[in-house]
């Protein structure tokens, strides 16, 4: 994509072409007030707030829905834009009757606590009430504009707090941005939540339980909400610290997310923006259920040793001396091989290629394994024969480019929430989706072909499609000619499964078969369990290869991880985690365990 050169406050930025002034803003570095507007939304111009002056323009455009053009030159802030500017919030607050004492008081900075405000404010409008306070949108655009006061009569509207799963919905402090609406419209894709405007007496966000709708409690609208309208309970009187990023340990996505920390409790989990898998999204267990898990009272978080038949605390040095004291023992008595290691894909790429080394290292075996090679065995074996490596032949973002996406063994939306959203946005693109399921999974409500199939024959029903797409020639010819082996063998195999075949077998009609084959595309993408699935192989958590699936009987790359760990290395397969489980007590004496 070509770039364009345009001046933001006398200072010249280079930005992609298509990009609106607002991008070219950011780029610059200049701050522009914007209520309606979220980057992850369509921009709409609605408030106002954004207006720009542009050199030989006799308008004010607003930001965020104009684009840059070459040789623009462009001012930010001007007493005249910051007039504007200020009318219109004026206007703004007056609407929406939103609480203003948080906004103008001057006093503010010498109030300590939530319990305490110097001008004697009740708790429902007071500033250090706000859970919000600080952090709010509306906050930083007054202070930006120099807006001291609004000339309007501003009554509290004193409307119930709506006290959902996770967060609460306080319309006493929305400014009917839309956010939320559009949010849950545009980037989820569910279309829950709808505006009640009442002339701005009495709005608020519909429906009035979200228990009772087809609500996901994903947080998106939590995350884009400007105001304190929309917020997290975990961490509304609480405010973190610090931040830490880290990663989801739930599902096979594996999303950013930055953590609010205060004295080592975890506060406040936001999704990290800037993360090329999940950008700025999560899933309700994400969002709001990490807090539990590592903060439960029956977590385990010091060492526990058996003694007398009962488990009792003990100190990390004592506890780790005498695992290091029986694993030399147990080896001394029995053999390197009565040993083993089991490593896990929730671990990071660092603590698997350690417990590998452990294993080869320390232990003296290649007892060494990792529960991806059980559960995704067969992914990795079907990838690593076509394709030559055992890892998707895409990545999540190619996703939202796709013109036709075949959904087969995957309930998505469940399993792996976060990809889900970029099929959602391929389809809001006009990419057609084919699922291949016996039951109706929620993406069958977009799908434009629904192949439901007798369990276990998806090998019929792709066979099936193959018979389709060669018989029609709709094959890549030169592709096949040039990159393939073994195609005459495949075609053999392909031609005994006709769509009347392969629909007496599946159960899915003839016509459905050759429609969804005649859209197909190609690429492949496994959705695994845990979301290190592949970095865990790729560090030689495996019984048969060391990093980077490097044989471990060959005797050029044992050579080579002796000279490099200085120590000598064993020379046979290890056993597989299940053997190890079926030999315990017989040929394997101890087994450690990570994540």
């Amino acid at each position: 994509m070509s770039a364009i050169k345009l001046k933001i406050d006398g200072r010249e930025v280079e930005v992609p072409e298509g990009s609106t002034i607002m991008d070219a803003a950011g780029k610059a570095g200049s701050y522009v007030p914007a209520l309606c507007h979220h980057p992850d939304l369509k921009p709409i111009g609605s408030c106002k707030l954004c207006i720009v002056s542009v050199e030989g323009m006799d308008s004010y455009p607003t930001a965020c829905n104009t684009l840059a053009q070459a040789g623009m030159v462009v001012e930010t802030r001007t007493e005249e834009l910051q007039e504007m500017r200020r009318h219109t919030l004026e206007m703004l607050l007056a609407l929406t009757n939103h609480p203003t004492s948080c906004l103008f008081c001057e006093r503010k900075d010498q109030c300590g606590d939530l319990r305490e405000c110097m001008r004697k404010f009740p708790v429902t409008v007071g500033c250090k009430y706000c859970p919000k306070d600080g952090r709010c949108e509306l906050q930083e655009a007054v202070l930006f504009v120099g807006l001291k006061s609004i000339r309007y009569q501003i009554e509290f509207r004193n409307m119930p707090v709506l006290r959902e799963p996770f967060f609460d919905r306080n319309y006493n402090l929305c400014i009917m941005c839309g956010r939320c609406v559009r949010t849950c419209q545009e980037v989820r894709g569910v279309g829950v939540l709808s505006t009640n405007p009442d002339f701005h007496r009495m709005h608020w966000i519909g429906p009035e339980s979200l228990q009772n709708s087809e609500c996901k409690f994903c947080g998106a609208c939590v995350d884009a909400c400007p105001t304190g309208a929309l917020l997290s309970r975990s961490g509304k009187w609480i405010q973190p610290e610090d931040t830490v990023v880290t990663i989801c340990p739930y599902c096979g996505v594996g999303c950013s997310l930055v953590l609010g920390v205060k004295e080592d409790l975890i506060v406040t989990v936001s999704p990290d923006r800037e993360s090329p898998v999940n950008r700025g999204q999560l899933c309700v267990k994400g969002h709001f259920g990490l807090e539990e898990i590592v903060h439960h009272p029956d977590r385990l978080t010091r060492p526990l040793i058996k003694r007398a038949g009962k488990f009792e605390e003990a100190s990390w040095e004592e506890a780790l001396d005498l695992i290091a004291r029986r694993f030399s023992e147990i080896k001394d008595k029995y053999g390197p091989n009565s040993l083993g290691a089991l490593s896990s894909s929730r671990c990071t790429n660092e603590e698997n290629y350690l417990v590998s080394k452990l294993a080869r290292a320390a232990f003296g075996t290649n007892n060494v394994d990792n529960c991806a090679r059980v559960c995704h065995a067969p992914s990795v074996t079907g990838l690593a024969a076509c394709f030559g490596s055992g890892a998707a032949t895409n990545s999540f973002d190619q996703i939202e480019d796709a013109d036709v996406l075949l959904v087969i063994g995957s309930n998505t939306t469940e399993a792996h929430p976060i990809v889900s959203l970029k099929m959602i946005q391929a389809v809001s693109r006009g990419a057609k989706i084919i699922v291949a399921d016996p039951r109706r999974i929620e993406l069958v409500d977009m799908a434009s072909i629904w192949l439901s199939l007798k369990p276990g024959t998806n090998i019929a029903l792709l066979n099936g499609m193959m018979n389709v797409i060669l018989n029609e020639g709709l094959e890549d010819r030169d592709f096949i000619a040039s990159r393939t082996e073994g195609f005459e063998e495949f075609r053999n195999t392909v031609m005994q499964y006709s769509p009347e075949r392969a629909a007496g077998i599946t159960g899915v009609a003839a016509e459905y078969i050759i429609e969804a084959a005649r859209l197909y595309a190609t690429g492949v993408m496994p959705l695994r369990g845990q979301n290190n699935v592949q970095g865990a192989c790729d560090m030689g958590a495996l019984p048969n290869a060391q990093v980077g699936y490097q044989p471990v009987d060959d005797p050029g790359i044992k050579s080579k991880f002796e000279e490099a760990w200085k120590v000598q290395l064993p020379s046979s397969p290890g056993l597989t985690s299940t053997l190890m489980m079926e030999r315990a007590r017989e040929a394997i004496s101890s087994i450690i365990s990570e994540g």
